[in-house]
Parts: C-alpha cells; sequence; structure tokens
C-alpha cells in the first residue's frame, strides 16, 4: 500500500493515542482510552472466549469506572 500525503512529515509528528490494556478474568484484553473522572472508554476486545463478545459490559464504546483497591495490607 502507498500513502500518498502532500507533507510526509506530518505523518512523522503524530502523537502515539493515549491506550490502556485491561486484562480480563478469562485471559483476554480490553483496549480502552481515558475518558475522564476515572473512565475508560472500551475501544476494542481481544479474546479467545465467546463468552467475552456476547458480555455487554465488554462491548466497544462502552464506559468502564475505575475503582481503586488495596489489597493483602500486612501491618
Amino acid at each position: 500500500m502507498i500513502l500518498y500525503d502532500p507533507d510526509p512529515m506530518q505523518l512523522l509528528n503524530q502523537e502515539p493515542p493515549n491506550y490502556i490494556t485491561i486484562k480480563l478474568p478469562s485471559g483476554g484484553l480490553i483496549l480502552a482510552k481515558p475518558a475522564g473522572n476515572y473512565e475508560m472508554q472500551i475501544i476494542s476486545i481481544s479474546s479467545t472466549d465467546p463468552l467475552d463478545f456476547i458480555d455487554s459490559r465488554y462491548q466497544p464504546g462502552n464506559v468502564l469506572k475505575m475503582q481503586f483497591a488495596i489489597d493483602n495490607i500486612k501491618n
């Protein structure tokens, strides 16, 4: 594939998108981008488990809310 662009230097100045990879319990991966206020918008899902694609929570375009938890605190 050949890309004809009037300004080829424009391609070099592009910043990579700020995506985050989230691991699912089944082993699949979700690619998401920050949406502000501790939220992530799903871009795509990659999994070998068909149930991950059926789950409506993981559909592209949905917004996930991040929750922080601290586990295994030892004094």
